[in-house]
């Protein structure tokens, strides 16, 4: 639409060049000379259109450019809220993960306790089987309860009851010097009350 407007301008300049100009006025500065009159008008008309034309394009450059980024900055609005959600579905399950090792760590420390104590009730019987004295098996037994309850600063001991009151009939973990009686009153001790 633009240069068919240039291009009538330009014809509406030639008319007014070659026949407006010559007959309102027979003397005027372009007498003989209307052919670089008409150039120079069609030149200055080209150069106008031109600029014209070149910023219309710009323009429309900038508006299709705009309109793009609008598009990719949308998209990637999206592709944010997408990764949002995503991150925090990644923490849940981090969450439940974290969750599940902690409690397989748990059952793991339980089934490593539970194959010492069968290690040692396995070492238990077979030192039983080696021909030992009941003092010495009644030794490893108490010995062997120390080790299966898994702490320090445990003491055990078998007592056996008899008319006079309690025996201890072996004992570990009592320190060097052992216990102090190997007789205990039966209604001072807490074995009474497991054994009624």
């Amino acid at each position: 639409v633009l240069w068919i407007t240039a291009a009538a301008f330009a014809a509406i300049t030639y008319f007014e060049v070659y026949y407006t100009l010559p007959h309102h006025d027979p003397n005027n500065l372009w007498k003989g000379a209307y052919g670089v009159a008409f150039g120079l008008n069609v030149f200055d008309l080209f150069i106008i259109t031109l600029i014209i034309h070149l910023l219309i394009t710009s323009r429309d450059k900038l508006h299709r450019n705009n309109a793009s980024l609008e598009k990719s900055n949308a998209s990637l609005a999206a592709r944010e809220e997408e990764i949002g959600w995503k991150n925090e579905q990644l923490q849940s399950q981090t969450k439940a993960l974290e969750r599940q090792s902690e409690e397989l760590r748990i059952a793991n420390d339980g089934l490593i306790q539970h194959e010492r104590m069968l290690q040692t009730l396995l070492e238990l019987s077979r030192s039983l089987n080696l021909g030992l004295s009941v003092d010495d098996a009644l030794g490893r037994i108490c010995q062997t309860l120390s080790h299966l309850v898994n702490s320090g600063n445990v003491a055990t001991a078998i007592l056996l009851a008899d008319e006079s009151g309690l025996k201890v009939r072996c004992d570990h973990g009592f320190g060097p010097a052992g216990l102090q009686s190997r007789r205990l009153p039966r209604d001072a001790s807490f074995s009474a009350l497991v054994m009624d």
